[in-house]
């Protein structure tokens, strides 16, 4: 499934983890000014041309962002996690 959201989009950068090894990173994109806060209650997957990235440390995982509950740090356009996801 694919949601737009028809409004102006920013840079805003997600953290990111490896789905097979430890590495970690950030993960930028445009993003909907308005949408502040988002809850996830699966992975969040990134998609490039109907592919997911793999992952640039060992190239065997994909790049996917936690499970959780963000609210965008208005000052840096980054959605930080400030919890766990609730039903």
């Amino acid at each position: 499934m694919q949601i737009n959201i028809n409004c102006k989009s920013i840079p805003t950068s997600f953290d990111v983890v490896c789905s097979n090894c430890e590495w970690t990173g950030v993960a930028t994109l445009d993003y909907p000014e308005n949408v502040t806060t988002l809850s996830v209650g699966g992975e969040i997957n990134f998609t490039h041309d109907d592919e997911t990235p793999k992952c640039p440390q060992c190239s065997v995982g994909y790049i996917y962002g936690k499970s959780g509950t963000y609210k965008r740090n208005s000052a840096t356009n980054h959605m930080d996690r400030i919890g766990d996801y609730k039903e």
